[in-house]
């Protein structure tokens, strides 16, 4: 069985440039002196997925040089650039969607996410619903909160929002269809987010709970912490 998973690693890194100059993208990062994109692509397989896309944008040929020559054992591997310009999250998913099957998994490649994917695509499955956004049920311990559900519904998603508003927090994994980026310009840059407050408009989108935090390295402090974490395994 195939799982297949779009890796969104084409940020241009701006608030941990302090740690790459510039010269790095911030996937490549080290994290116990191996690229962070190593710790996520070997999540991915912990996981069950299969194929990965890998969308890159600045200092992409960095990552795609170190995936051609790191290539994951069980693991298929592609890499897409944004191009000349910078076409956003969704954008860049719309501009390779013929390369994706019907359904996929998207996840940022600057954050270390584990959850049980076998068991959010069964429940799917048996549902009527088009999408599914993994939630960590956070009150705004590792960051403000920014979702809210409605029994296995998700029925409010804010991208940026302040403390005590919401108790579930967007965890980085999502499960998605070809067809809600159908309708997107191939040449205008659109944010995930638009794709994403559709599919809960129409009700549509089912939440799947995550048990285990996320690490990240988007900050010089995250980086901190998730060294941290990687460390404590050892």
């Amino acid at each position: 069985m195939s799982r297949h998973c779009v890796v969104l690693a084409g940020g241009l890194g701006t608030r941990i440039r302090e740690i790459t100059d510039g010269k790095i993208p911030k996937v490549l990062v080290p994290v116990l002196g191996e690229p962070f994109l190593k710790w996520k692509l070997e999540s991915l397989q912990s996981m069950g997925v299969t194929d990965v896309t890998l969308l890159v944008g600045e200092l992409g040929n960095l990552i795609e040089d170190y995936v051609w020559h790191h290539y994951p054992t069980g693991l298929s591997i592609q890499c897409f650039h944004d191009g000349p310009s910078l076409l956003g999250t969704a954008g860049s998913i719309r501009q390779v969607l013929h390369k994706l099957p019907d359904t996929f998994w998207v996840t940022y490649g600057d954050s270390y996410v584990v959850a049980n994917l076998d068991e959010a695509e069964l429940r799917f499955t048996n549902s009527n619903y088009d999408g599914i956004m993994t939630l960590l049920h956070n009150k705004d311990v590792l960051e403000p909160s920014n979702t809210d559900i409605h029994d296995d519904r998700v029925s409010l998603y804010e991208k940026n929002t302040k403390l005590g508003l919401h108790e579930w927090i967007d965890y980085g994994l999502l499960y998605l269809k070809r067809d809600d980026f159908l309708d997107l310009s191939v040449d205008s840059p659109t944010d995930l987010g638009v794709v994403l407050q559709s599919v809960i408009r129409r009700q549509k989108m089912m939440m799947h709970e995550a048990t285990t935090r996320f690490w990240d390295v988007g900050t010089p402090e995250a980086l901190m912490a998730t060294e941290g974490h990687f460390r404590s395994l050892f």
